[in-house]
């Protein structure tokens, strides 16, 4: 058992979470007094580092890999998270999409983002009452709607055989990221 490396020396107090994997590294969270920043590590502490530090309220979040790239929620716009990617280095930790940048609004806040298969599946809960499911490519044009849902329970939800299956109040849905799926 031993440490990496540690991010917070001395007397700097710290936790961690947010544990994904994504090709040959782990990523995670590291929460400090005023700030959250992402990390990566290959397991060594040459290989364990800083990827990204934000002070603001939208600490970053992980999603899941897609081909071989963590996709994760960090700053945005107002107080609605965009989505970035990183492929481990500082250089290629960026913002993606940017939804209250875009003609789709900050009413598409990324709600419950689940990897399935190469899109990211999430739910918006728009000004009408409702609740739509959205699937994304981490582009504007990628990104639309596939359908109307409740929102699940994230304990509610399982990646099986290529599609989400998740369970609202008296249903069970399955969906592989497309409107046809």
């Amino acid at each position: 058992t031993r440490m990496p490396q540690d991010l917070c020396p001395g007397a700097c107090s710290s936790w961690n979470d947010g544990l994904t994997a994504a090709g040959d590294r782990l990523f995670f969270v590291s929460h400090l007094t005023r700030s959250h920043q992402l990390a990566v590590t290959d397991g060594t502490a040459a290989g364990t580092r800083i990827l990204l530090s934000t002070e603001r309220n939208q600490p970053p979040q992980p999603i899941g890999e897609i081909q071989g790239r963590l996709a994760f929620l960090g700053p945005g716009s107002g107080q609605s998270p965009a989505l970035w990617w990183s492929d481990g280095t500082p250089d290629g930790t960026s913002a993606a999409l940017d939804l209250c940048s875009t003609s789709l609004g900050c009413s598409g806040s990324w709600n419950l983002p689940l990897v399935v298969g190469d899109r990211i599946v999430f739910w918006v809960r728009p000004s009408e009452p409702g609740t739509e499911i959205w699937a994304s490519d981490g582009t504007v044009g990628g990104t639309r709607k596939i359908g109307n849902t409740p929102l699940p329970s994230l304990v509610d939800t399982a990646l099986w055989k290529g599609s989400l299956y998740f369970s609202t109040f008296d249903r069970l849905w399955q969906t592989d990221g497309t409107p046809e799926g």
